[in-house]
């Protein structure tokens, strides 16, 4: 049916924004988390960073490895996109996953959605909605465009959770109020099978809706 391509699309679309856009990430984070790192940490990032912009692989593999070692969640990201694009190291999914759930797990919402897509589409690791929809939830909790409108896909074909129109509706509003390019078309999309009412229901969740709405579990 229409639905069962039109959904695929949009994840597919926002695993592509979010690849497409990682480079750009990398160099966001990097002036508001380099401040919460001590003196050293902090040198040895930044040191990492320039590397890494002027092609110099091996040089920042070195230092996000060291930091990555003892925890630091951006450098953890970091690898993850090295091992994920190939630079300076073999393009190894498995390895990338490794690195990104690390920093998954400490709150970089990249890696969320990143973690979040290897479960839906089951690379590399079992096919599992659920943990798919735990994954987008915590992103979505930051506001990451591309985790709302996962989230919108899950809901829209009843996919680890009970099909929802409205809550699929809201879902892809979020994500184009939240800068992605494709929210409104899979928003009207859904619109188009709906009553008039459940428009209306998704239109007051999305005007009332919070990051703190968002449960912990699925």
């Amino acid at each position: 049916s229409r639905a069962c391509l039109v959904a695929p699309n949009a994840l597919v679309e926002s695993w592509r924004l979010v690849k497409s856009t990682r480079r750009f990430l990398i160099l966001a984070i990097v002036t508001w988390l380099i401040l919460l790192l001590p003196f050293p940490s902090w040198a040895d990032f930044a040191s990492g960073f320039r590397a890494y912009s002027r092609g110099d692989y091996d040089s920042a593999l070195k230092e996000f490895r060291r930091l990555a070692d003892r925890g630091d969640a951006s450098a953890q990201y970091n690898l993850g996109l090295m091992y994920d694009k190939g630079h300076g190291v073999p393009q190894d999914d498995k390895e990338a996953l490794r690195w990104y759930r690390m920093a998954a797990e400490q709150g970089i919402p990249g890696a969320q959605v990143y973690v979040g897509n290897v479960y839906f589409w089951g690379q590399d690791t079992p096919r599992d909605y659920t943990e798919a929809l735990r994954w987008y939830r915590l992103a979505a909790k930051q506001r990451k465009a591309p985790a709302l409108n996962n989230l919108g896909v899950l809901y829209l074909n009843g996919l680890g959770v009970t099909q929802n129109y409205a809550q699929a509706h809201m879902w892809f509003t979020l994500a184009a109020t939240h800068g992605y390019q494709h929210g409104n078309r899979n928003r009207d999309y859904t619109a188009h099978r709906m009553t008039p009412e459940q428009i209306a229901e998704a239109q007051k969740l999305a005007n009332e809706w919070t990051p703190e709405k968002i449960p912990q579990d699925p």
